[in-house]
């Protein structure tokens, strides 16, 4: 929290004002007594790590919240959890306008959804976010059976707006398709497909190389297997609109 908020030059009087807009959105998702109070004290609890102390030195913003991580995991490949954040935004924006049947009702946020589903896929993508609603309806982000073939299409465009067409934006829709049981409504059989690229990860390659290979053969499990064995790896694309060092 420090590293993302301490070079902001946040004030004590900003953040009372924050604190005081938290509680009138407590308010207006009618939230009972006691979970303002937890929620409170949740944020209350942050104030040392923002705010500015009187006498105390504003520090330089070194960029390390954005940093992209490292490691070869998809998570570190696609740039981390910015561009991921921003492709589940462009992904669910696209969804809502389309007016795609996403299952909808009053306690179910465009903001909440957004959320968990980047929680969701930042997640499976290798990163450290937590799931920490799966397997419930109710969080899932609610696409219809029907819809879904449209859904992984708004998927495929949104991953090419945030990198170039290849390896990655390929990788994140594969994965988004292998979740599909936590983003429809109701039971999901896995594809073939699917149960496909499992058998390539199974072999003992990450996400990238297994989407990649997937695509260099056709989506055949037993050929990416023996090009991959190969020696053969995938050129990796970097977020669009990047700069090696840069943050997204």
């Amino acid at each position: 929290m420090d590293i993302a908020h301490k070079h902001l030059n946040i004030s004590q009087a900003q953040w009372v004002k924050f604190m005081a807009d938290a509680g009138v959105v407590f308010v207006e998702f009618n939230m009972d007594e006691a979970t303002q109070k937890e929620l409170h004290g949740i944020l209350e609890s942050f104030r040392t790590q923002c705010i500015i102390a009187p006498g105390e030195k504003v520090p330089e913003d070194k960029g390390l919240c954005r940093k992209p991580p490292a490691g070869s995991s998809l998570y570190a490949q696609a740039g981390g959890v910015y561009p991921l954040a921003r492709f589940v935004n462009e992904l669910i924006e696209s969804a809502f306008q389309e007016r795609l049947k996403i299952f909808q009702d009053n306690t179910r946020t465009l903001a909440g959804l957004k959320y968990l589903v980047t929680e969701l896929v930042c997640n499976v993508a290798g990163g450290p976010e937590l799931v920490t609603s799966q397997g419930f309806d109710n969080a899932k982000l609610g696409v219809l059976a029907s819809e879904w073939s449209c859904f992984m299409d708004l998927a495929d465009k949104a991953a090419k707006l945030v990198w170039c067409e290849g390896s990655i934006a390929s990788c994140v829709v594969g994965v988004l398709e292998e979740q599909r049981a936590e983003l429809c409504i109701g039971m999901v059989q896995e594809s073939a497909a699917i149960l496909a690229r499992r058998r390539v990860r199974d072999a003992g390659y990450n996400m990238v190389e297994v989407t990649a290979a997937m695509l260099q053969c056709d989506g055949d499990a037993d050929k990416a297997i023996e090009l991959l064995a190969s020696g053969w790896r995938p050129e990796v694309c970097r977020p669009s609109g990047s700069a090696e060092g840069a943050p997204f």
